[in-house]
């Protein structure tokens, strides 16, 4: 039953948001193939407040989002809508915030920090979309780790900036051990 009220409850975030509790179907290939649908974004909390004259929702206590892109783990999660409607313009995730995604390879990327701040907006007509993690942030993939006092994401231009960075980069070794040198040379006749 608590999983279904939390349902209900995400699910009326996503109202506010102009979205539906199913998936979001984009459109149709020109070969009339059936439409590509997105699994629904699932969030479980001990509880949340909804306030529909200021467009927010407040998740609180023990937060997982279960996302096809990502999941997410924190104590307090805060969502806004803007009054028009459409996406959703800004996420706060505060406390013990564990982030686990994919990069476009398929491996997997570990992020940790105190806060993560996600901030949608479009302003003279260009778009941006920044992800900013504070408080010990901390991310982890399959060959760099890295560490810094503020690490920010801009999904615009895909760049990532990070304040007072320490990095540790992993070699591949199968790329070195292949990439070794070459058979030993014979000695030429004299």
């Amino acid at each position: 039953m608590k999983a279904l009220c939390i349902a209900l409850a995400a699910n009326l975030a996503l109202a506010l948001n102009g979205q539906t509790n199913g998936p979001a179907a984009e459109p149709a290939a020109a070969t009339n193939a059936p439409p590509r649908v997105r699994p629904p974004t699932e969030i479980f909390s001990d509880s949340s407040e909804f306030n529909l004259k200021s467009r927010s929702a407040i998740y609180i206590g023990h937060v997982r989002v279960l996302d096809s892109q990502m999941k997410l783990n924190c104590e307090i999660l805060t969502a806004s809508v803007p009054p028009s409607g459409g996406k959703i313009d800004s996420i706060i995730a505060e406390h013990s915030v564990v982030i686990d995604a994919a990069d476009e390879q398929g491996h997997p990327i570990h992020a940790t920090s105190d806060r993560a701040v996600y901030t949608y907006k479009i302003e003279g007509g260009v778009t941006n979309e920044m992800i900013t993690l504070t408080g010990n942030p901390q991310v982890r993939s399959q060959f760099v780790s890295g560490t810094g006092d503020k690490i920010v994401w801009n999904r615009a231009s895909n760049s990532i900036r990070v304040d007072n960075q320490h990095m540790i980069i992993q070699q591949d070794v199968q790329s070195s051990v292949t990439n070794a040198a070459g058979p030993a040379r014979k000695p030429e006749p004299k």
